[in-house]
């Protein structure tokens, strides 16, 4: 029974925080921290659809890797808390021991995730698993990985700025049916 109130009560401050700060956003940079850490950068390009650019590098190995995503969103319960989940293409590195022989692999990544917006900070929590096709033939690269890792970023470009300049273009252009006004 008191676990039942506490999903209430944990689901009803969710929602109101999220009702009262939640904010749409065009371009946002942060950190991705968890299994790799590096840095992330997410642009709006549609509706419902960002193109999500990360690179990152493995905590005590020499490897890293980068990725370019496109990420279609699905709004949860308001505006600012939203459902992703994309594919694109990733390339990686690995460097040997030894610190001589670099080797490449490149493939196709997936991410699944959720992301809360509060004001100019974006919080998300995703699972990027990749599958190196290219490059892994012997080599240490491994061909199939999983990633997981929490990203906050800043909101750069936010969305109300956009809409704000498209409104005023729309008021200048010219309309035939419109109603002039006569000087006498």
């Amino acid at each position: 029974m008191h676990y039942r109130l506490l999903i209430f009560v944990f689901i009803s401050s969710l929602l109101n925080v999220a009702n009262l700060q939640a904010q749409s956003y065009h371009s946002a940079l942060g950190m991705r921290i968890g299994t790799d850490i590096g840095f992330t950068y997410q642009q709006r390009i549609a509706r419902y659809q960002t193109i999500e650019t990360i690179i990152q590098n493995r905590w005590f190995r020499q490897e890293g890797q980068l990725a370019a995503l496109w990420e279609y969103h699905n709004p949860l319960v308001t505006r600012g808390i939203n459902f992703y989940y994309g594919i694109g293409p990733q390339f990686g590195w690995k460097e040997d021991q030894d610190g001589f022989d670099l080797y490449y692999s490149a493939g196709i990544a997936g991410i699944v995730g959720a992301e809360l917006t509060l004001g100019k900070i974006v919080v998300s929590f995703d699972i990027k698993p990749n599958i190196n096709a290219i490059g892994v033939k012997d080599t240490p690269i491994s061909p199939f990985n999983i990633d997981s890792a929490l990203s906050v970023r800043t909101v750069i470009v936010k969305r109300s700025r956009f809409s704000k300049k498209r409104k005023q273009k729309d008021n200048k252009k010219w309309n035939p049916f419109k109603k002039k006004k006569h000087k006498i």
